[in-house]
């Protein structure tokens, strides 16, 4: 009871600060560098074990400039699966607030480096009466929400009659940190979009125990394009990962993986910007015979950039999953950056 107290106390002062913010944006044209997609990843609490590059544009910090974010996600999850002749149980019945610290520094004209600091909460939450509504005008209950208690953690995996891992109280503390490298290839020119490569490692810095963190270091490679038309600026990203072996002891078996994003912006104002993206996320997990962990995961993104001032922008969003075995039920997303 101590330990849900104090998620959700510090769950509502960082949506507060967030969502209560009442800065004005400043009159005409914003110089901010920043906008682009929202830097989504995957949400389901069990690949939040592994590394995910985040979806993003090609956009440096400027030389010898800093750039501090302040990252906060909130997904609400359901999934079940129960196979008695195989003695198989799946029950990820939770919410998770995800919130980061993050710098990039610019070392050189077309070189930024970077740490992201990421801290996990596991809680029982507040969406699940909000979703059961909505899923009710719609006729599309899930029986598994509808079976459950509200508001609860109920966190199981047993697998072929060896139990993988069971927790049915809330956990809080530091996940695994994240290295970052990211280099521009070559500038936007007129028929040609601009290209960056990125570099990123995760330490094994989380509990393990708690499943805060993998208890291992994930390599993740990616390229990125951005294309500019008009009021519109086109994204993709193209990621290449090679976690390390969660669960391995388990039998649980993890493979090097890819994951892909789509985004388009839509520049209203000058300080204020349209966003709709597609991800694309293979799974990690292979030959488990369970669709919660082998199911690759298609999912869409809305939300808007706010430039708040010259220095501070402001990214906020929705996450819908299209498939929805492998997926957080639905998951929204806060991103502040203050560049100076």
């Amino acid at each position: 009871m101590r330990n849900r107290r104090l998620v959700v106390g510090m769950v509502i002062t960082m949506w507060g600060c967030l969502l209560g913010m009442r800065v004005k944006p400043v009159l005409g044209q914003s110089n901010f560098p920043g906008f682009g997609p929202l830097p989504v990843r995957n949400f389901q609490p069990v690949q939040l074990l592994f590394l995910y590059l985040p979806f993003e544009g090609t956009t440096l910090t400027p030389q010898g400039h800093w750039a501090l974010s302040f990252g906060l996600a909130e997904s609400n999850t359901i999934n079940e699966t129960i196979d008695r002749a195989e003695n198989t149980s799946l029950l990820f019945d939770l919410e998770t607030t995800r919130f980061t610290l993050g710098a990039r520094y610019g070392v050189l004209p077309r070189v930024e480096l970077g740490v992201e600091i990421p801290f996990i909460a596991r809680w029982g939450g507040f969406l699940d009466r909000f979703i059961e509504g909505v899923e009710r005008v719609v006729n599309k209950l899930n029986p598994a929400r509808k079976r459950g208690p509200v508001n609860t953690v109920r966190f199981h995996l047993q697998r072929n009659g060896e139990l993988i891992f069971s927790r049915g109280e809330s956990a809080l503390g530091i996940s695994d940190l994240v290295l970052s490298g990211k280099g521009l290839l070559w500038e936007e020119g007129e028929t040609y979009p601009a290209l960056a490569a990125r570099l990123q490692i995760k330490l094994p810095t989380g509990d393990e125990e708690r499943l805060l963190g993998s208890g291992k270091t994930d390599i993740g490679v990616g390229l990125v394009a951005q294309k500019t038309l008009w009021r519109f600026t086109l994204y993709s990203n193209l990621n290449y990962i090679m976690p390390g072996e969660v669960f391995a002891g388990k039998g649980l078996e993890t493979r090097n993986f890819f994951t892909a994003a789509l985004g388009i912006e839509y520049r209203w104002t000058s300080h204020f910007s349209l966003l709709g993206q597609a991800e694309y996320y293979q799974s990690p997990f292979t030959d488990t015979g369970l669709e919660e962990l082998d199911q690759s995961l298609w999912e869409i993104s809305f939300g808007f950039n706010w430039a708040l001032g010259s220095h501070l922008l402001w990214q906020l969003g929705g996450i819908q999953n299209l498939v929805v075995a492998p997926a957080a039920d639905f998951s929204f997303q806060s991103h502040l950056v203050y560049q100076f």
